[in-house]
């Protein structure tokens, strides 16, 4: 099985390191940390605290695990596979900072990107969820005020460098009112990466004469081996049509350049998807 990782699609908007001081996400003056230690964020401008974002922090703080408090948490791991990891992990935080109990709430992907806007301009919006980049939901929410840029957190907890490059996490970047992509603050981390897999007919690799792929560089000499005997190299099941995408995507990062794709993703003038590396 060949494969190669992505960051996935979707993306935690808020901060979990707000369910570590007491109140909803919001800072409690019974904290018994001063401010500088114990950020405190949420989704709605409304109820995040009074000290400016960029004060919050520089490096990792302690918290207070004194005060017990609930944390609401929105994702779209409605899978059995995903979902129990989600749980898992919810589970550990809750035994690191026993004073935190998280409430969850899993929707299908197409139920949730409909009602993640109105659930988080509520009253009672969730503490942490997901968003989906791009303009529909992402832009949405920065420029209804309904998240918190997360910049000094990403800096606390090495977020900004584990994904390996910078511009990784480019897409997560929206201006303040929501309007440009790539830029201004970082509103949002991937909560995990996947793996793209390619299945194979092991019959029929035994009739062309080879061998499974354990590189790229074989994998590509298999395909290459195929189409020279009239067998289709790759097929992909289309019903879902999204999956495509991310099968094209891999193709197309090994003949075109990084910033051509960048830049027709994201809308710069001038771009073009028709063009010799796409093709």
């Amino acid at each position: 099985m060949a494969g190669s990782r992505r960051l996935a699609a979707l993306i935690a908007v808020g901060a979990i390191v707000g369910g570590c001081v007491p109140g909803s996400g919001v800072a409690s003056p019974a904290a018994s940390a001063p401010a500088s230690q114990a950020p405190s964020v949420a989704p709605s401008t409304a109820s995040s605290a009074s000290a400016p974002a960029s004060a919050a922090v520089s490096s990792a703080p302690s918290f207070d695990t004194s005060t017990p408090i609930t944390l609401t948490e929105w994702d779209t791991e409605s899978e059995a596979g995903p979902s129990g990891e989600m749980d898992a992990l919810n589970d550990a935080f809750h035994q690191k900072y026993p004073n935190v109990t998280i409430k969850r709430t899993s929707k299908s992907f197409d139920d949730y990107v409909a009602t993640i806007k109105l659930a988080a301009s509520a009253p009672d919006a969730p503490d942490v969820y997901q968003g989906n980049e791009g303009y529909s939901v992402d832009a949405a929410l920065v420029k209804a005020g309904l998240i918190v840029p997360l910049d000094d957190y990403a800096k606390a907890y090495g977020w900004d460098t584990r994904f390996g490059s910078a511009q990784t996490l480019d897409v997560l970047r929206w201006s303040n009112d929501g309007t440009q992509w790539t830029q201004g603050p970082l509103w949002g981390v991937a909560q995990k990466a996947e793996v793209l897999g390619v299945f194979y007919n092991k019959d029929q690799l035994g009739k062309l004469g080879l061998q499974v792929p354990t590189t790229f560089a074989d994998f590509e000499a298999s395909m290459d081996a195929a189409k020279g005997a009239g067998v289709s190299p790759i097929l992909v099941g289309g019903l879902d049509g999204w999956p495509l995408g991310h099968v094209f995507m891999m193709l197309q990062a090994q003949t075109e350049d990084p910033k051509a794709i960048a830049n027709w993703t994201f809308a710069v003038p001038g771009s073009t998807f028709d063009d010799q590396g796409t093709q």
